[in-house]
């Protein structure tokens, strides 16, 4: 089984629409595919919670009910179980480029997976860094 970190941009496209995407791949992701993110996430989705919202074409309670629908595809890692040595490629990695994207780069390196993301900056950062396990559904 594969294990796919999504960050927080893409967790905001999903939000962003009645239908996307990111909702129909992370409702029914492909055979063996497991989507994961920190925790850290939350902070970023609660950081961005007004902007969401005015952005987007539903109802707050849709909204949230939305939200909830995603949060329960996904299985949240504690950003304390990830090594020492991973974290350490990740600051390598991510110094450069958006220090906030860390935990997920890290995450990434920890479970051996890819990494969603929709940041063209980060993901333009990490491939001039020899980092190329990057999702694209």
């Amino acid at each position: 089984m594969g294990e796919v970190v999504i960050d927080a941009n893409v967790l905001f496209a999903g939000l962003l629409a009645r239908s996307s995407k990111v909702q129909r791949a992370i409702a029914a992701p492909p055979e063996g595919i497991r989507f994961i993110a920190p925790k850290f996430v939350f902070v970023e989705v609660f950081k961005y919670k007004e902007r969401i919202a005015a952005m987007s074409s539903l109802s707050v309670p849709e909204l949230l009910d939305l939200f909830n629908g995603l949060l329960n595809r996904i299985d949240f890692r504690n950003e304390a179980t990830i090594s020492l040595p991973n974290w350490m490629r990740a600051w390598e990695l991510c110094a450069h480029v958006d220090r906030k994207d860390l935990a997920y780069v890290a995450l990434t390196l920890e479970s051996g997976g890819e990494l969603w993301t929709h940041d063209r900056e980060l993901r333009s950062g990490l491939e001039e860094g020899g980092f190329d396990r990057f999702y694209d559904p």
